[in-house]
């Protein structure tokens, strides 16, 4: 077992400073259609590789909240990665199960959140409740958006690259968590630091595409 743990641990942890490295590269080459789905294709595998490390390692060490938040990043990769598949296309049965399974986790955590808060107090409670609350709405607003919206097909753009970046954002936020010890930073700055600073750079990338759109419309 423990053999086990240390090679996880080892893989867990090298293929996540691969994934950190490509992420810039992935953006920097994204109008090289070719180049950028070399890379992409690399970050998704590597970002599968850290999912299914983490899964064992956080049961092993009893981790249980790195447990859900595994679960709440690896679902930004997956509906990232589908929306190329099913741009032109509808969901496949794959979807529907993504959706469910990644459901079922994120309220699992707010469920967790919350008893943590009746348990050891509140203000123990507010990250996992934040991602919790987060991850619920992630799921509801991907699956609403499908059902309502007639021009889902047309938002794919949208989907992969607010999805896509963000699971970059959690990738970065697992390495400050681990790394704040270090600089004596306060976990809440660990935990949403990296969003509150890299989310507007997911805005600002969608607002890029709805210029596109706008501009090619005009035309």
């Amino acid at each position: 077992m423990e053999s086990f743990v240390s090679i996880s641990t080892f893989i867990h942890v090298m293929v996540g400073f691969i994934v950190l490295i490509l992420g810039p590269f992935a953006l920097l080459y994204k109008k090289n259609r070719s180049v950028h789905a070399i890379i992409g294709k690399v970050y998704v595998f590597g970002m599968t590789i850290i999912f299914l490390t983490a899964l064992p390692l956080s049961v092993v060490h009893k981790k249980w909240f790195l447990l859900f938040i595994s679960f709440f990043t690896y679902y930004s990769v997956c509906i990232g990665y589908r929306a190329l598949i099913i741009k032109n296309g509808k969901r496949k049965f794959l979807d529907w199960l993504i959706d469910l399974i990644a459901g079922a986790a994120n309220l699992s955590l707010l469920i967790f959140g919350v008893f943590i808060g009746f348990s050891f107090g509140w203000q123990n409670a507010v990250i996992p409740l934040i991602f919790g609350i987060a991850g619920v709405y992630f799921v509801g607003n991907h699956v609403f958006t499908y059902l309502f919206r007639e021009k889902f097909n047309q938002d794919w753009l949208r989907v992969h690259i607010g999805n896509i970046l963000g699971s970059y954002i959690g990738a970065v936020t697992a390495f400050t968590v681990n790394q704040a010890w270090k600089w004596d930073i306060p976990d809440i700055i660990a935990w949403i630091g990296p969003s509150v600073i890299l989310v507007p750079l997911i805005i600002k990338e969608i607002q890029k595409t709805k210029s596109q759109k706008t501009g090619l419309s005009g035309n």
